[in-house]
């Protein structure tokens, strides 16, 4: 089947629209907090409010919204169930970010949802079965025509305590002993596979299906069937629009919804939050001596002064020799200009994600490994890059990839191979994300730290109420 990219140059529906089936695609609007998602979900519910009195669709919510947003950590998503049910959203797959809280928060909100939350190959490990309210297949009759969607997490971890009935991400969910799933697939009018990650996209997977929507780059795999990128970050507001029609060809468009108004009734619910959140964390915990950025660039490429200065809390509170903080875990992606009095609201935002920081013992030889790891990118805008505080990382990025620290010190001594060091890192590393493998495990390290991240750095700004964070030549480059 050959996708065909068109322009919407008009809201007018040819014939042969009216008589195709139309399927609306959106995600990663987590953080209704932020003025621009918020605007954009109010945009999109008078789009598809008016366009239900003359057509009929399917709008299909793509994941990722839960997190990262400050209102999750308070109620682990159950504020967007509501949003999406008051928006008529027809099926919301899941994505990585939406598992954060593990499948005992997913089997909460499921019965609260008036769609189904589908997930195809999140399954319970001792008998591959479905967890508890999450939908395998989607299947749905339009104009005539079925429609079953599916939708993988490709390569997710999911951070779940050991359990005997713990879920995992299977890989042969598509394979000859699901029949039951093969025929449904088989005998659908179009089938549709959903994923986060397309590069991760099996080819075996992917010619099951007739097409399928990733919000990564496209997979570039003449073996498969086509799969429709969908770029959720591009500036401007869009959603994806696809036609099918009665002859299962496809097209597909990205339609500017900018000009819409905004749905009062969405407004209204997102601003009871807002009053509610500014009430509990507009409180001031320190002013900046100097300019901070959090812009993407900026902190996933070289050392950052706000960084260090979250870096700096971990090891403080916490009390031990080194703390380390990776890029991806920062998210406000913008600029505190100088005086700026910076509040917990503000590091909520930036902490957006619900990390806990763990507090390990590992060796000298483990830190240069994660270093090298953290290094391993640089020079690309990498959510691995680390900043540190409690030690100086001298590196050469010239040099291959594993072999570019040249030395790291600590209290003005080299570290030794064999040497015991205490380690306050977040959850998210030591469950091996971005590839930190050298790490003990989560639930093997004895000595937990049980606070949040956001927690530590309130505690620390309260203590300090003024930020100078000048660089401090912590990491250096030959």
């Amino acid at each position: 089947m050959k996708i065909v990219g068109a322009l919407m140059i008009c809201c007018l529906l040819s014939f042969e629209q009216q008589a195709s089936t139309q399927i609306l695609y959106f995600d990663y609007k987590s953080n209704i907090l932020d003025k621009n998602t918020a605007n954009y979900l109010a945009k999109l519910a008078t789009y598809t409010h008016e366009l239900r009195k003359t057509n009929s669709f399917l709008l299909v919510n793509g994941g990722n919204a839960f997190f990262p947003s400050e209102i999750a950590k308070y109620d682990q998503g159950h504020h967007m169930i509501v949003l999406f049910n008051m928006m008529k959203v027809d099926v919301m797959a899941l994505n990585n970010r939406d598992l954060i809280y593990g499948s005992d928060s997913l089997r909460k909100l499921a019965p609260l949802a008036n769609f189904p939350i589908l997930s195809s190959d999140l399954v319970y490990k001792k008998d591959l079965t479905p967890v508890d309210g999450i939908t395998q297949l989607f299947a749905k009759k339009l104009n005539g025509k079925t429609i079953v969607f599916a939708s993988i997490l490709a390569n997710t971890k999911l951070i779940e305590p050991p359990q005997k009935e713990r879920p995992a991400v299977t890989k042969n969910i598509f394979d000859k002993s699901h029949e039951n799933i093969l025929e449904q697939l088989r005998t659908a009018d179009s089938s549709v596979l959903l994923t986060p990650r397309s590069d991760t996209v099996d080819a075996d997977y992917a010619r099951l299906f007739d097409f399928g929507i990733a919000n990564a780059q496209q997979i570039e795999n003449a073996k498969t069937r086509d799969l429709i990128p969908f770029f959720a970050s591009q500036k401007g507001e869009f959603v994806l629009s696809i036609w099918i029609d009665n002859e299962g060809k496809l097209t597909y468009e990205q339609v500017n919804i900018s000009q819409q108004k905004k749905s009062s009734q969405v407004l209204r619910y997102i601003n009871r939050y807002q009053n509610h959140l500014d009430s509990l964390l507009n409180v001031t915990l320190a002013k900046l001596n100097v300019p901070l950025s959090t812009k993407l660039h900026d902190i996933r490429t070289a050392e950052n002064q706000f960084g260090n200065v979250i870096a700096d809390a971990m090891r403080l509170v916490l009390k031990v020799d080194v703390a380390l903080i990776n890029g991806g875990a920062i998210r406000g992606d913008r600029i505190y200009p100088e005086n700026y009095e910076l509040t917990s609201l503000d590091i909520h935002n930036e902490l957006a994600f619900h990390h806990k920081v763990n507090v390990l013992k590992i060796t000298g030889n483990q830190l240069y490994q994660v270093m090298e790891n953290a290094l391993s990118k640089i020079g690309t805008i990498d959510g691995r890059f680390l900043h540190i505080s409690g030690i100086k990382v001298k590196y050469d990025k010239t040099k291959q990839v594993g072999k570019r620290v040249i030395s790291i010190d600590m209290n003005g001594n080299s570290i030794a191979a064999n040497q015991i060091i205490s380690v306050a890192v977040t959850d998210y590393m030591t469950n091996q994300g971005d590839e930190y493998t050298m790490l003990p495990p989560r639930y093997q390290v004895p000595n937990i730290g049980s606070k949040l991240l956001t927690e530590i750095v309130v505690e620390h700004l309260n203590k300090i109420k003024v930020i100078d964070a000048s660089k401090s030549k912590r990491l250096i480059a030959k």
